[in-house]
């Protein structure tokens, strides 16, 4: 194993990540799938955990704990929306959203989101 040496100042640690952003990529970063961030949390605990790259331990075990609990992420400027994974999803055949009597979608917390054919209905529908 390589020891690589070790970090003694603010300045000498890498930055990886670019904090600002434009509102264009955050609009587009709008809905970003837990997926997505999965992509790149193997990278990081590779870095972390085999290179011995520097980190912060509370931001690790915080982006850990979202890709291992989360549905999906939707960043804003100041603020950021989590939601958990559904725990029902009805489809057709084809992959499609749909349920005739009961909702297509149904989230722990009792939201649902009712479709036919792939198309959202209201409830009242």
């Amino acid at each position: 194993m390589r020891n690589f040496p070790a970090i003694n100042s603010q300045k000498d640690k890498p930055k990886f990540f670019s904090h600002s952003c434009s509102m264009a990529q955050l609009q587009l970063l709008s809905r970003i799938s837990i997926q997505f961030w999965s992509r790149y949390a193997w990278f990081l605990d590779f870095a972390y955990s085999v290179l011995g790259c520097y980190h912060i331990s509370e931001r690790w075990e915080a982006l850990q704990i979202l890709v291992k609990n989360c549905g999906y992420i939707i960043p804003f400027q100041n603020i950021c929306y989590v939601s958990d994974r559904p725990i029902e999803l009805l489809f057709k055949n084809d992959l499609i959203l749909h349920s005739e009597n009961n909702p297509a979608v149904l989230f722990s917390d009792g939201y649902q989101i009712f479709a036919y054919n792939g198309i959202e209905l209201s409830i009242t529908y």
